[in-house]
């Protein structure tokens, strides 16, 4: 046999075989992040307009915020809307991230004191800027006006999705919610926005939390206090894993 002959011979014996394992992964991969960049573009590009408009509205509308399940801070607004994009070597994210604020100290008066503790310790843990004094069996927090919640976007190529992390949304609770890329929509993204807002909305609906907020509050509000202070997440919440680079395909500006 000719070597041409011998090289064709292998040539066919290599177009009927399966490809190796590591060369599907590899291929699933590149389908994946092709199927999630728009995805992902999408939303960076809808949350920069959304922050964008919302400064130049600066809505007035008063929001609450919950320590614990017993102590709330009542009559924030939100501003300073902003869009940071977050790159490293293995991840990329587009975090949509606002400031609830109000114009002066909150004075906080606790009537029991471990509640008073666990407060003190969610601030620490969400870098609340605080300082406290017991009163006889009672505690007062004198509370920096400036709360930070995000809503963190990243991409999961393993499992082609897209990932959403939500901090500090009205309690010191974390949410991580995982999307296929089919339900990443402008109207999915519209009832995130109505839902940043307490306006009405389908968001959690269809994020598959069929749970209504108050619902949700006050099993989040439980899970903490029961934890004493523990970083609470719902039942159905996933948690996230750390994926492999995003092939530089998601650092690219929509157009």
């Amino acid at each position: 046999m000719s070597l041409l002959e011998d090289l064709k011979k292998q040539a066919d014996q290599k177009k009927t075989s399966p490809p190796a394992a590591g060369q599907a992964s590899r291929s699933t991969q590149d389908r994946n992040v092709l199927v999630l960049a728009p995805k992902f573009n999408l939303v960076r590009k809808y949350m920069k307009e959304l922050a964008d408009n919302l400064n130049l509205i600066n809505p007035d509308e008063k929001f609450d915020f919950s320590l614990t399940r017993r102590v709330a801070l009542k009559g924030f607004v939100k501003r300073n809307f902003r869009l940071e994009i977050v790159k490293d070597s293995k991840v990329s994210e587009c975090v949509f991230r606002y400031d609830l604020v109000q114009d002066r100290e909150i004075r906080k008066l606790v009537d029991n004191i471990p509640e008073a503790e666990l407060a003190k310790k969610v601030m620490t843990e969400r870098g609340v800027v605080y300082t406290s004094k017991v009163l006889g069996r009672s505690m007062q927090l004198n509370i920096k006006p400036k709360i930070t919640s995000s809503f963190a976007f990243s991409v999961d190529i393993q499992k082609c999705a897209i990932v959403l992390k939500i901090k500090n949304f009205n309690g010191t609770w974390d949410q991580i919610i995982h999307y296929a890329p089919n339900k990443v929509t402008e109207k999915l993204l519209d009832e995130l926005g109505k839902y940043i807002l307490n306006q009405p909305n389908n968001f959690m609906a269809m994020s598959g939390n069929k749970l209504s907020d108050s619902m949700r509050g006050r099993l989040q509000a439980r899970l903490k206090t029961d934890d004493r202070g523990s970083k609470a997440r719902p039942a159905s919440a996933p948690e996230a894993k750390k994926t492999s680079g995003l092939f530089g395909i998601f650092g690219k500006k929509q157009e």
